[in-house]
């Protein structure tokens, strides 16, 4: 398999496949899918925000419901603990949310987009002159691996 398939040709495929992943619209694509998912964090982080101010509200008006309750009232107080004590879960929880939310954020590659223009540019330079370079070579060889079979035929002609 490996003789069918032309070196030159199969290269100059992944150059062309490599060249289009880092082009500047790969990379304008990139910048464009991080700006979006920034954009979509925010939204997140502040319906989480706005809900966490409800629940913490909600937690502060059961514990002022809580500690207005005629102690003598066991079931009542029961009761009132226990939507103080879901409140304050539910506000734990959306703490939580928010930092993994942020912990997230920042372990997200942020993507700047001058470097990644310079380094695709330097790279098609220096590729396409490897390419080149590759070619020159190659044609060199070629004529001296053509000029071997005449060596050796006018070097079995002779006696």
């Amino acid at each position: 398999m490996c003789l069918g398939a032309g070196g030159v040709r199969l290269d100059r495929a992944v150059a062309e496949q490599l060249l289009q992943a880092v082009s500047g619209h790969a990379i304008e694509a990139a910048i464009q899918a991080e700006e979006k998912v920034q954009v979509r964090d925010d939204d997140v982080r502040l319906a989480l925000n706005k809900e966490l101010e409800s629940a913490s509200y909600e937690a502060s008006l059961a514990a002022r419901r809580y500690e207005l309750v005629d102690p003598a009232k066991r079931l009542v107080a029961r009761e009132l603990e226990g939507r103080w004590n879901t409140a304050l879960e539910r506000v734990a929880q959306l703490e939580d949310r928010l930092k993994d939310l942020e912990v997230r954020a920042q372990q997200r590659p942020s993507i700047d987009r001058n470097p990644c223009l310079a380094f695709t540019r330097r790279l098609i330079a220096r590729w396409s002159c490897s390419m080149m370079l590759f070619r020159y070579w190659t044609g060199r060889w070629r004529h001296r691996l053509r000029s071997i079979p005449s060596f050796f035929m006018s070097a079995m002609a002779e006696p």
